[in-house]
């Protein structure tokens, strides 16, 4: 149901945007005041990423925080931008700002003058108020904050996330140009180099990992956005990725691990946690792991220290072959077809049609012997 205040009543672009949500299954949820949470349609998204916010005067702004082009996303409802975001709804927003002495530009271009009053803006507008559940930091070399995410936990496993990020004219609610930064970016060069460095899908579990005694680091932006983090610190290092046990977290590591190799890390492996883990759930992590009562089953002696996991993941990964691209796999030496092994007659006729059409001999005897073993 779409609440009934004065932002969102008769908002037709709304209206057409839930409808069209729903019947592609996206599952939008109301999650505080004027703002819904819905599954993108336009990548494959199990944890809702794509955020819908109804200001005060109606207008709506859709955002994925996996990356994907709100262009995008409305054309895979089978929508038009006009149908979402009208010119004559603009206008009026626009109009009504003018009226009320409000700034022309979208809450999230906004500058703050620190990141403390930019939370406060996104916790009052996205959250009604609600406090963040997690605020996690990016830092450059020097520790200087660059980028803060902020995470809700939603019921039913469901989170939302809002980013953050330091201009030279102070905090705006939105990520900054790629290249950004690793998490826990001075960290990880700080780590001895002969050192396992984890990398994770999320902060959460990042965090988990560094629990465990071992230094870790993701991506921001979410599992789509690998590509926009600069992988540079992790050169000559060894790498372990512990993908999210689900189709979207495989994929991350296949792409996190090809982005190492070409960062030039001197090894990366790829760690499944539920092929070591019976029973490990869906979508389960690091975290999840680390959260279970017997961390299923992998605790000994009565032990609770974290590390003790640590040290069972690195045997893993010590048990775990290289990861290699696929296009370094061996790929057969290409041969000849053996003209020469056919009986005379074929044999010329295949050198002098492959010849006369510059095609590979194989082109010219497979029809014919085919044609052949029909007639035998």
């Amino acid at each position: 149901m779409i609440p009934r205040d004065t932002a969102v009543a008769n908002n037709r672009p709304l209206q057409n945007l839930i409808a069209a949500l729903n019947a592609h299954g996206c599952q939008p949820r109301e999650t505080g005041t004027r703002r819904w949470m819905a599954l993108c349609p336009a990548h494959d998204d199990h944890n809702p990423s794509l955020s819908i916010y109804v200001d005060e005067w109606g207008s709506l702004t859709v955002r994925c925080f996996a990356g994907c082009a709100t262009m995008r996303v409305v054309q895979e409802l089978g929508l038009r931008m006009s149908d979402v975001f009208p010119p004559e709804a603009r206008r009026e927003a626009f109009r009504r700002r003018r009226e009320n002495g409000e700034p022309h530009t979208a809450h999230p271009s906004r500058v703050y003058p620190t990141s403390e009053e930019a939370i406060r803006a996104v916790e009052q507008s996205a959250w009604g108020g609600e406090h963040a559940t997690n605020t996690y930091v990016y830092e450059d070399s020097q520790r200087q904050p660059t980028i803060m995410v902020l995470r809700r936990d939603l019921p039913g496993g469901h989170k939302d996330i809002r980013p953050i990020s330091r201009t030279p004219e102070g905090w705006v609610r939105r990520m900054p140009q790629p290249p950004w930064p690793i998490y826990r970016l001075p960290d990880v060069e700080s780590a001895n180099l002969h050192e396992l460095v984890i990398v994770t899908e999320g902060e959460k579990a990042a965090e988990a990992a560094i629990r465990c005694g071992i230094p870790a680091t993701t991506s921001a932006g979410g599992a789509k956005a690998a590509e926009k983090t600069s992988w540079a610190p992790l050169r000559d290092r060894d790498v372990v990725i512990l993908p999210d046990h689900d189709l979207a977290g495989y994929e991350y590591a296949e792409t996190v691990a090809a982005l190492c190799i070409e960062a030039d890390a001197h090894s990366v492996r790829i760690v499944r946690l539920a092929d070591h883990i019976p029973g490990f759930p869906e979508g389960g992590d690091i975290a999840d792991l680390l959260a279970h009562e017997t961390w299923y089953g992998l605790r000994v002696n009565g032990t609770d220290d974290p590390r003790a996991l640590g040290e069972i993941i690195k045997k893993w990964a010590s048990q775990t072959n290289p990861w290699t691209p696929p296009e370094a796999e061996g790929i057969p030496e290409w041969r000849p077809f053996p003209v020469d092994a056919l009986p005379e007659p074929i044999a010329r006729f295949t050198r002098q049609v492959s010849s006369s059409i510059g095609a590979d001999p194989a082109l010219v005897v497979f029809p014919i012997l085919a044609a052949l073993g029909r007639s035998i």
